[in-house]
């Protein structure tokens, strides 16, 4: 089949996924996205996709493979990344969503997002200590604040600060009873 056929059947069943996941059918969208993924093989986008979809049916080996393969094709993209520092996160060894969170900051240095989740990747990792210069430089916008707050809570609780620990936590009521 020609090239530019088969590149623009797949992208065709990327709008169909597309579709499929706005009507919530998630076994539809992977469907279409499967199929364009063996048209196109080589395009980071298909596997980000179906890598995202997979996330919404928890199926998580999947993701895992799937977002895997999307930075291994386009390693420098920073969604990417942070999909499969999320994704990674959520297994069986939370260090490993660690340079993906790195790299994220890195290429996003001014999304708090980035520093809220290598933060707590750090902090599921058991590296107290490197986790809370992240999480203060999250508490910074509002967006990640309440979070940031309440896992430097967590992390004055783990090193007994109870003050801290009380006043992390607080800040952190304080700030999620205003979202």
């Amino acid at each position: 089949m020609d090239k530019a056929i088969r590149y623009g059947m797949a992208a065709l069943l990327m709008d169909l996924a597309g579709t499929a996941v706005k009507q919530k059918d998630y076994q539809g969208a992977l469907g279409y996205l499967a199929h364009a993924r063996s048209l196109e093989p080589n395009n980071a986008t298909v596997h980000f996709l179906f890598g995202m979809v997979c996330v919404e049916e928890n199926l998580v080996r999947e993701a895992y493979e799937s977002m895997k393969k999307a930075v291994e094709l386009d390693p420098d993209n920073p969604l990417v990344n942070y999909a499969m520092g999320a994704v990674s996160t959520h297994g069986h060894e939370p260090a490993e969503s660690l340079p993906y969170f790195e790299k994220y900051v890195r290429l996003k240095p001014d999304d708090p997002r980035g520093y809220f989740a290598l933060g707590t990747a750090r902090f599921y990792s058991n590296q107290f200590d490197e986790a809370k210069p992240e999480l203060e430089r999250a508490t910074r916008a509002p967006e990640t604040a309440a979070g940031a707050h309440y896992f430097l809570g967590r992390i004055a609780r783990q090193s007994n600060d109870l003050p801290v620990a009380r006043r992390e936590s607080e800040r952190a009521l304080e700030l999620n009873a205003g979202l």
